[in-house]
């Protein structure tokens, strides 16, 4: 059976998809705490990606700032930063995180994206850990049509989160 990026994102958004209760609300707070991350995953094609972010104190509501570098075995190095949103789902300390970075990336011997900039888009299912988080992550690497190339790269990420208070 070939691993299929679509299939799992379809299992991961069907997991979050809570079984809320009439009395009980979706979502029970915001996340704010400013956290470092430090995640495994693998790209599309195949490589293995090294992914570390950098989450900061909320500036406008929940919204946060938030910057991230990786590289895959393959040389390919995206950096950028941008903006992070967590919720807590009212089902005992799971949370959902959203993200949005423009950056630019280098190709090494990876999936020519058609220019150097490209804009990271991902989500995040977690739960906490001690200090930390544990989260599985998707998420999507294109130039937004900028560049007349533009097949997109998806990661599919486990991550570790130390927060920092």
């Amino acid at each position: 059976m070939r691993f299929s990026f679509s299939r799992l994102g379809g299992a991961l958004c069907a997991l979050m998809i809570p079984v809320a209760s009439p009395t009980a609300p979706l979502f029970a707070q915001e996340l704010d705490p400013r956290r470092d991350v430090v995640a495994l995953g693998v790209v599309n094609g195949g490589a293995a990606e090294l992914y570390l972010r950098r989450v900061e104190r909320p500036f406008a509501g929940a919204l946060q700032p938030v910057y991230g570098l990786s590289v895959t075995t393959r040389g390919q190095a995206w950096i950028g930063g941008g903006l992070a949103y967590g919720l807590e789902l009212a089902l005992g300390g799971v949370f959902l995180r959203a993200s949005f970075m423009p950056g630019l990336q280098a190709r090494g011997r990876g999936r020519d994206l058609g220019g150097p900039v490209a804009f990271r888009s991902g989500l995040e299912l977690g739960v906490p850990l001690g200090r930390g988080e544990v989260t599985l992550g998707i998420d999507h690497r294109s130039n937004a049509g900028i560049h007349s190339r533009n097949p997109g790269l998806n990661s599919l990420y486990l991550s570790y989160t130390l927060r920092r208070y």
